[in-house]
């Protein structure tokens, strides 16, 4: 066998995947529950819609864009970004390099994670993926939060102080993150338009690829780590059980720093809220109890 055949069968073996959602849905901690799976590979960082979606290969070349090159190079890209070897097995990297406990093995998944912060986004990604060969056996996981006050709030505070992600207490922090400011409703119902119509494009990828539906409130915050158990069910990984993601988050609930929070939700509750179910649905590949059970088994076996 030839060692580009040996390469083609490698690729062939493995599953690629895609973590996509809008901005603060919860796409980070389903990329850092994925990046320390011992069979997965992943980058540290999300990518950008725009270029890698927009121009892919033609994003780092002078003459021009090739189509063919394009077409066919997403997934050698996606494997560049991902494959990169990585022996530190520091706690702090989310497992990224694996840890002592568990370490990297075979590599039976490998994928990105991008935030969406609009419809426009959201078809940037989707046209990608169905106009492009090397995109078209990408397995999607799409993150979907409800709560359309508490994500617009997480975005417009990080905007506001600079940090967009609240794993720690912060140090050294000039702006006060928690102090209180007030959403103009007629933004808020933008964002709500906006947001709906983003997850309705992205919904459309069920028609194209496998595509899983991961629920905020369901399942992320509902479960904790056990709801992603789900998700590695979906890239056909084994069931392992999560212990690399050691922080967690500290920031405080919406009317502690939104001052018309109650107001937003009357809004969502009228006008959204009907919708917002529709678009996220129960969990359909299996009910959530098994994984709660199948925790307790391996808490009792340990």
């Amino acid at each position: 066998m030839t060692q580009p055949q040996l390469e083609l069968d490698e690729q062939a073996a493995r599953r690629r995947f895609l973590i996509v959602g809008m901005a603060r849905s919860g796409t980070t901690v389903t990329h850092q529950a994925l990046q320390g799976h011992p069979n997965v590979r992943s980058n540290m960082d999300e990518v950008k819609v725009d270029p890698f979606f927009t121009r892919g290969l033609a994003s780092f070349t002078v003459g021009g864009q090739n189509d063919y090159e394009r077409d066919h190079g997403y997934g050698l890209m996606i494997d560049a970004l991902t494959l990169i070897p990585c022996s530190m097995r520091t706690p702090g990297l989310m497992g990224y390099g694996g840890l002592e406990d568990v370490p990297k093995g075979e590599v039976l998944a490998n994928g990105i994670k991008v935030a969406v912060g609009n419809a426009k986004q959201a078809e940037m990604v989707v046209s990608a993926l169905t106009g492009h060969t090397s995109l078209a056996e990408l397995a999607v996981i799409r993150v979907i939060r409800r709560d359309l006050v508490a994500q617009h709030a997480s975005l417009q505070r990080a905007v506001r102080t600079g940090r967009w992600h609240s794993f720690s207490q912060p140090t050294n922090q000039t702006v006060d993150p928690n102090a209180p400011f007030e959403i103009p409703e007629e933004q808020f119902r933008g964002y709500c338009r906006d947001a709906v119509v983003a997850l309705e494009k992205l919904g459309e990828l069920r028609g194209t690829h496998r595509l899983l539906d991961l629920s905020y409130e369901d399942e992320i915050a509902a479960l904790g780590n056990d709801a992603f158990q789900r998700v590695f069910e979906f890239l056909g990984l084994p069931e392992v059980d999560i212990c690399w993601i050691g922080s967690k988050k500290v920031a405080p609930s919406v009317d502690r720093f939104v001052t018309n929070a109650a107001r937003l939700y009357e809004i969502q509750r009228e006008e959204y809220d009907n919708k917002l179910l529709q678009l996220a649905p129960a969990p359909r590949f299996r009910e959530l109890a098994p994984s709660r059970a199948a925790s307790a088994r391996r808490q009792t076996a340990s």
